[in-house]
């Protein structure tokens, strides 16, 4: 979850409540009843271009709406179980922890609302190092 309030803490007690027979469950931009405030058109295309762009070259993902989320819930143990495989780069660490581990997902929607503080770190340099992620967890041995 964000420090910046995009992610409505109000929200986690349902997080935790529908986590019951479930080992990640993510708060979802892009499933029935969910949405994004505040973003322009072509934002709005980047995010959902790398969310296809990974189901695409990324078959274990492909059931998942929004990879891109910030806001989720993962079991302790699970997450610790592997935490030696993982190596997280940039702002796509639920991404990374989907590919290289089993987990039972859930999806439940919220809607992204414009941030109360700070500025968005999103340019040139995160789309890079998004690709390089995708490139990473693609080959990955």
């Amino acid at each position: 979850m964000d420090a910046d309030l995009q992610h409505p803490p109000e929200l986690i007690p349902e997080l935790i409540r529908n986590s019951e027979g479930y080992d990640i469950v993510i708060a979802s931009r892009y499933i029935k009843g969910g949405g994004i405030e505040g973003w322009s058109i072509s934002r709005k295309l980047v995010s959902k271009s790398a969310n296809l762009l990974a189901r695409i070259m990324l078959p274990k993902v492909r059931g998942i709406r929004d990879l891109g989320s910030g806001f989720f819930l993962v079991k302790r143990s699970k997450i610790l179980a592997i935490s030696d495989k993982i190596n997280p780069t940039g702002f796509k660490f639920l991404l990374e922890v989907l590919c290289v581990g089993n987990f039972k997902v859930l999806e439940i929607p919220y809607t992204f609302r414009p941030r109360r503080y700070g500025k968005s770190k999103f340019g040139l340099k995160e789309i890079i190092n998004y690709i390089k992620l995708l490139w990473r967890l693609k080959f990955a041995r």
